[in-house]
Formats: structure tokens, sequence, C-alpha cells
């Protein structure tokens, strides 16, 4: 499996357990679908798993909901079902991770070793990710 390609129009929250934290600004250039964390100075930048701890989620994470640019407010989704959209296609039933390339959202086997392993979620449907698992472990591919 490869990395999903997200769509932006396609990016949509969905169902009532959605979560979202509207309370910060960017730091960077952000699209919507990308994954995100926030920083050390409160503000969301492209999340990825082969940099440091707090890049890959150890703060918190989630979906940006749209895109943004440095300064400006981004909504990102931290709960429930996120809709990827049908472009993505996520498989059902497999775990996908923050991934090495800014903003990623991979499969397991797209990660290499010493890679932190930051769970975003299951493939819900064909065009979604139940958030219900999402966690930072601290721990590296071996």
């Amino acid at each position: 499996m490869a990395s999903l390609t997200v769509t932006v129009a396609e990016v949509l929250p969905t169902g009532s357990g959605a979560q979202f934290l509207r309370d910060y600004l960017c730091g960077e250039t952000i699209t919507a679908g990308m994954t995100v964390y926030l920083n050390a100075s409160s503000v969301w930048m492209k999340a990825q798993s082969d940099g440091t701890a707090i890049e890959a989620g150890s703060s918190n994470f989630g979906f940006a909901m749209h895109a943004s640019l440095a300064g400006q407010p981004l909504c990102v989704q931290t709960g429930g079902i996120f809709v990827v959209g049908a472009t993505a296609a996520p498989t059902v039933g497999a775990i996908y991770y923050i991934g090495t390339t800014y903003g990623a959202i991979n499969p397991y086997s797209d990660l290499s070793s010493t890679n932190k392993i930051t769970i975003l979620g299951i493939g819900y449907t064909s065009s979604s990710i139940d958030m219900s698992v999402k966690r930072y472990t601290g721990i590296a591919v071996p």
C-alpha cells in the first residue's frame, strides 16, 4: 500500500462524534486533509514520523479540515470519523499512521526503522478513517 492521496474537496467531518480544535494558528502553509501536530509554540505544523517526537504528534495531532497559511487559524479534527474521500480509498480495517512525508497518511508498511509510530485511525469505509484509536505510541519501528 502507498500513502493515501487526499483530494482537498472531499475532506469532511462526519457523524456526531467528530471532535475539533479551533483555538490555534498555523505555523506554515497547510492544505485540507494533511496530518498536523501542535508544536511547542502552540501552532499547527505538518506532521511527520521521521522527525522528533513532537513532530510525530506527542503533544496533539489530527487532520487539517481546510487550507490555511502561516498566522491564520486552522480547524483540526482530532476525533470521530474523518472523511478523506473516495479518491484516497482507505482500505477498510487497515491501520493508518502519520507518514514520513510532511502531512502524509501512511499504512504501516510504508514506515521504516526508527520512524515513530503514531496511529491516526482505522480504515472505516472506502472513503473514511475512524479516529477512535488515535494515539501517539512513543514507539519507534524496530
